[in-house]
């Protein structure tokens, strides 16, 4: 009767430990995802803002990213482009720091188009000469490393085409 109750003992025991691994990883998955959730919706309403700036300011051109884009501004106007694009690097850099924390399924694919969408503007001459004048510094130095980079490729691509 007691090796019968020790036997049971240890089956609960081993039963008990994998429930609690089980449970311990579907609430890693939850936490994950919830995190992935809030990281869209973050980077979403981010981008939305920055959306409702380009239809406020369409004579800045703020919202094409075509590399031959260059709109001609006067002082106030120029001011305004560079705070605007202030506000696209900061939301470069919160993407840049929320995905780089994720799992590498859901960057993929999110942190591709951002990615993508960063070396867009970074082929826009007047985007290039604000990095240089204003923005490519006072962001943290991982990321400006990072979008340093982007720069100095779109760069080199570009002298390519001209020579």
């Amino acid at each position: 009767m007691r090796t019968i109750l020790e036997l049971l003992a240890r089956i609960a025991t081993i039963l008990g430990v994998i429930i609690a691994i089980l449970v311990f990883h579907y609430e890693r998955r939850k936490q994950r995802a919830e995190r992935e959730k809030a990281t869209h919706i973050t980077l979403a309403t981010q981008y939305l803002d920055y959306l409702k700036l380009c239809l406020d300011y369409v004579e800045l051109q703020v919202y094409d990213y075509n590399p031959n884009t260059e709109a001609q501004l006067n002082t106030e106007q120029e001011t305004k482009q560079l705070i605007i694009f202030d506000m696209l690097v900061q939301m470069f850099e919160s993407a840049f720091f929320e995905y780089k924390t994720q799992s590498s399924k859901f960057k993929e694919g999110r942190w591709t188009e951002w990615s993508k969408y960063m070396r867009d503007w970074c082929r826009r001459k007047d985007f290039q000469k604000a990095w240089e004048k204003h923005l490519g510094y006072g962001y943290e130095t991982e990321f400006m490393t990072h979008l340093n980079q982007i720069m100095d490729e779109v760069k080199r691509e570009q002298k390519e085409k001209e020579t």
